[in-house]
């Protein structure tokens, strides 16, 4: 029997195309403060194999950039999606996709949420707006604040 750990912090997104490096310079600002761990790590996508990652836990977060929205973050619960209906391919999953699959193909079912941080320019450069640097201070405020306050 595999050891199940109690929170995985997945970051997804591409440090070259803008504010989509959100996710990835959370987990680096993390790191900076002492927050290093192999449960706490970047992706650039979501892909199939992670759905077996996510028997290895009973909770996971992930976080991306946000193309909409009027606040600087919002952290949601993830609902599985239909995998049968997903438009996926070998280059994009949906997290409610991986989550899904987790629970058709492996019968596990851990809490999902996702830490979307509000991203305001997607252009090929590896800056944050000012805009979203402003956003990822809230959001790294809070996920600080959710791991010291949590039984993680």
């Amino acid at each position: 029997m595999k050891p199940i750990n109690k929170l995985l912090l997945l970051a997804i997104g591409n440090p070259a195309r803008g504010d989509d490096g959100l996710g990835p310079c959370l987990i680096q600002e993390l790191a900076k403060m002492g927050h290093e761990s192999e449960h706490i790590f970047w992706v650039y996508q979501l892909a199939i194999e992670h759905a077996e990652l996510f028997t290895r836990y009973k909770k996971i977060i992930i976080i991306d950039a946000l193309k909409e929205g009027d606040q600087a973050f919002q952290f949601d619960i993830i609902r599985p999606g239909n995998a049968a209906k997903s438009d996926f391919s070998s280059h994009i999953l949906l997290p409610s996709t991986v989550l899904k699959l987790t629970h058709q193909l492996y019968d596990a079912w851990p809490e999902a949420y996702l830490l979307g941080i509000r991203g305001h320019e997607f252009s090929l450069t590896e800056n944050l707006s000012l805009a979203a640097r402003k956003n990822l201070a809230c959001g790294l405020h809070f996920i600080c604040d959710y791991l010291t306050k949590s039984e993680v």
